[in-house]
């Protein structure tokens, strides 16, 4: 059994050593070969045992806080307390005086990895106290709530610490001499608290009421990025003060304004046919307080703007529309409809005139220097027509996916939001989206929704479900699916797979936007297992690599099964490919640049060929042979040969740095830690198809169905649908090849499905296809047992009936086929199958035949 405890006090005592030169040696020996001593352990341990220490380390050591010590010295994992104030040293522009630079003899996180606080790393000292305020926080009613007294006291000694090693830092790190320790102290914690549980100041926020909150000393932390110089606090604080109290009244006014417009809108939404004259009375009051809080508070916010930008609708064009709607009587509905004019003036307007549509206008038309080649007023206005369409059936999900997927301009945008008005008659989408959202999951809307002539579109009953209509809005707020809205989305959803994937592929700039989003980041943690959010995190902040993709997928799949779920097998597919796809984006353009001393536009002839003959000796001989044969110029010669040089230097470069990444690939698939968690998880077939990645360029291996003939974790039918997922060119190489076909033989021990493989082997069909022949053979094979008992000769008739022309011909081509067919046919049926094909001529088309 491994303790926990001593693996990462023997690790920490290794961090120590080798940081106060116990052993002259070693740290000799890591200067010379410029190594860090975390990879100079890692790569002794895997030497010497023969396995991955980062495989053990993840396997046997259960509590996170020790595993993450292990893997920080390692260096398997960043310094999360270092991550901001790391980036705030390059340049020294934050952290200097001008015309000072302070001498940085090392990163802050090897500073916090060597400095000694009071017989363990300042590292731990810093991580161990953010354990127990994260611990603190997170207590619940079985434990005792949070308590302010204990979270300031946590605090107090994260500050000791920091302040005490205060000089050795700023020395070793060059942090600089006018920032404040508290504040790179509450920097270190803030940082590395979100590493195990996401937002610091929003944790802070649920685990302490408002009277402690106001007691914390964490949310009064100084926060500045320097220390003010003598003379200018005042001026500073004072500018600071006024600049604040300006945004607080700013703010307080735009949300008191965008509350009211919120319960404008909401009573809007809850008028329908059966409301009381008192009820619209009620609206009608609700509007004029809003207006009287609009005139007195002299800020020149209007509440008819905020209503407007936020809905997508003026405000007399919403109660005019609810007026319409609610005078008409639902069909099958008993009663009168009453006098919309009427409905309009008990809520204190009258029926604002619809615009009418004029496609001609100049605000329609785009301009074709801000929009995609191709583009135009005319296409604008179909995808229009496409979202209002959505709109009526109650698919909402349809229009934010027409306006965003589309990836289309500002310009393009605009203008298919304006043909969209044109429609609804001044109404933008997005207001659609809130009244269904304000309705709630699966009720019918009755208001709004009918449409510039309103004839016949009273309700709409809305499919789209809850986080799809917040998506929604969220994407008409900010005209496109930005990455907040995107992992906002999918955190809603639940869809763990689609979380990994998005915050894979956000560039660098996005993943500091989301890592910042405090309420978004708590989000995240809460919606993630422990293994998923360790993945999520170390991808937000730069440092995952596929052993943690793979890692979090050892845990199960991600759904309403995963708790009786294993290894998700078909995950870590799919994550090798993903994984290997973007490594060959990012690793080819580095590769091909390093095989080049410079761009090859600006690289001489001689320089060329000596490259070209070094890579493919002989190369430049034959280009130079080929261009005095083409022409007697010798001006025109030199520019050929300049041409020729590049295309093929070009050329041979690009197949080299292929190579090497293929080289690289398979140093993958070596790795011990990559080896170590395929074959803990998996085995037989599913080890096989994973392992067949690495070597076939990113994709999975057909021949890999059939590797591991004997197995009792093969599954014939997966075999069989691997060979129909073959294109024929790829079933005619294999069925050439007697290895497979042994292996073949050997790998699927049934008659039935053995002779199927053997049909597939020669089908025709397209990759993925069924092919009816292959199905007539299986269909038609067992004469006895339980094949014989479950045949349906109808079936196979019906199957005959159903070629096409082709299909036809390999019929009529196979004799034996055909005898095997009448075979399990009685005499009436036999007739009726010798009718079938001497009827069909095989030159005639499928309709003919199925006729």
């Amino acid at each position: 059994m491994v303790d926990d405890d001593d693996m990462a006090a023997a690790f920490s005592s290794y961090q120590m050593q080798v940081a106060r030169d116990e052993d002259p040696k070693i740290r000799t020996y890591l200067r010379e070969n410029q190594i860090s001593p975390g990879e100079y352990l890692k790569n002794f341990y895997d030497r010497t045992y023969g396995r991955s220490i980062r495989r053990d380390i993840t396997r046997y050591v259960q509590n996170d806080q020790h595993r993450h010590t292990c893997e920080r010295v390692l260096g398997l994992r960043a310094e999360s307390a270092a991550i901001t104030e790391q980036a705030r040293i390059p340049g020294q522009s934050q952290s200097s005086p001008e015309g000072e630079q302070p001498q940085q003899t090392m990163t802050v996180a090897e500073a916090l990895q060597v400095i000694d606080a009071g017989g363990r790393t300042l590292s731990e000292a810093v991580h161990d106290y953010t354990r127990q305020l994260y611990e603190e926080l997170d207590e619940g009613w079985i434990n005792g709530y949070a308590e302010v007294d204990d979270v300031n006291d946590i605090w107090a000694e994260i500050k000791r610490e920091v302040g005490e090693s205060w000089d050795e830092l700023k020395n070793l790190t060059g942090i600089g001499d006018r920032r404040n320790p508290d504040s790179v102290a509450y920097q270190m914690m803030k940082d590395a608290y979100r590493e195990i549980g996401g937002s610091l100041t929003e944790d802070l926020a649920e685990g302490l009421n408002d009277e402690e909150l106001a007691q914390c000393h964490i949310r009064n932390a100084p926060r500045l990025s320097r220390q003010p110089q003598q003379g200018e606090e005042q001026s500073g604080t004072q500018q600071e003060a006024t600049t604040a109290a300006d945004e607080a009244v700013s703010a307080a006014v735009n949300v008191a304004l965008t509350a009211k417009a919120d319960e404008v809108f909401a009573a809007l939404s809850g008028l329908s046919y059966l409301s009381r004259d008192e009820h619209f009375e009620a609206v009608r009051d609700l509007i004029g307080e809003a207006r009287t809080m609009q005139a007195e508070d002299g800020s020149g916010a209007s509440l008819t703007q905020v209503y407007q930008d936020k809905y997508g609708i003026t405000l007399d064009a919403h109660c005019s529309r609810v007026a319409m709607a609610a005078a008409r009587v639902p069909p099958g509905q008993a009663g009168q409809g009453r006098d919309p004019q009427a409905l309009a003036a008990l809520m204190g307007v009258s029926i604002a005139a619809i615009p009418a549509a004029d496609p001609q206008a100049q605000e329609g038309e785009p301009d074709p220097d801000l929009v995609n080649t191709g583009f135009t007023a005319a296409q604008a206005q179909s995808i229009a027509a496409d979202m209002w369409e959505a709109v009526q059936s109650g698919a909402l999900e349809h229009v934010f996916r027409l306006y965003a997927q589309r990836q289309a301009s500002a310009e393009e945008q605009r203008v298919i939001d304006y043909h969209f008005r044109q429609i609804t008659g001044g109404i933008d989408w997005r207001f659609y989206f809130h009244q269904a959202q304000q309705a709630q999951y699966g009720r019918g809307l009755t208001t709004g929704l009918e449409g510039a002539d309103g004839e016949g579109r009273t309700s709409v009953f809305v499919t789209t479900s809850a986080s799809e209509l917040q998506t929604g809005i969220d994407i008409s707020g900010t005209g496109g699916l930005d990455a907040v809205t995107k992992v906002s989305a999918l955190v809603r959803d639940r869809n763990m797979d689609g979380l990994f994937r998005a915050v894979e592929q956000l560039t660098e700039q996005e993943r500091v936007t989301v890592l910042n989003n405090d309420t978004l980041i708590n989000d995240i943690e809460d919606f993630c297992d422990e293994e998923a959010w360790d993945r999520v995190y170390k991808t937000l902040t730069g440092q995952a690599d596929l052993y943690d993709r793979l890692s979090s997928r050892a845990q199960g799949s991600y759904g309403f099964w995963q708790w009786a779920d294993g290894t998700d097998e078909e995950g870590i597919r799919e994550d090798i490919k993903e994984y290997i796809r973007q490594q060959r984006e990012i690793r080819i353009p580095q590769l091909r640049n390093s095989l080049l001393p410079k761009p090859i536009a600006e690289l001489s002839a001689g320089e060329m060929e000596g490259m070209l003959d070094g890579l493919q000796p002989g190369t430049s001989a034959q280009i130079n042979t080929f261009v005095e044969e083409a022409s007697d110029d010798p001006e025109q010669q030199q520019r050929d040969r300049l041409d020729i040089l590049r295309r093929t230097l070009a050329g041979v470069v690009d197949d080299q740095a292929v190579e090497l990444f293929r080289l690289e690939l398979m140093r993958m698939a070596t790795d011990p830690a990559i080896r170590g968690i395929l074959q803990d998880e998996m085995d037989g077939v599913d080890l096989a198809r994973s392992e067949s990645i690495f070597f076939n360029d990113g994709q999975e291996s057909h021949d890999a169905h059939f590797s591991t003939e004997g197995d009792w974790t093969e599954d014939e039918s997966r075999m069989l649908q691997a060979l129909r997922d073959m294109t024929p060119e790829q079933r005619q190489e294999v069925a050439n090849d007697p290895d497979f076909r042994a292996s073949l033989m050997r790998s699927i021990t049934s008659e039935g499905e053995f002779n199927e493989a053997m049909a597939l082997l020669g089908s025709q069909a397209a990759a993925g296809a069924s092919d009816p022949i292959v199905e007539l053979d299986r269909m038609t094979h067992s004469r006895t047992g339980w094949g014989s008992l479950t045949r349906s000769e109808r079936d196979i008739l019906d199957k005959v009936a159903s070629l096409n022309a082709d299909q036809f011909r390999q019929l009529m081509a196979d004799p034996e086929l055909q005898a095997q067919i009448r075979a399990v046919l009685d005499r009436e049926e036999q007739e009726q199958f010798d009718q079938i094909i001497g009827f069909s001529d095989i030159t005639a088309d499928t309709s003919e035949v199925s006729a």
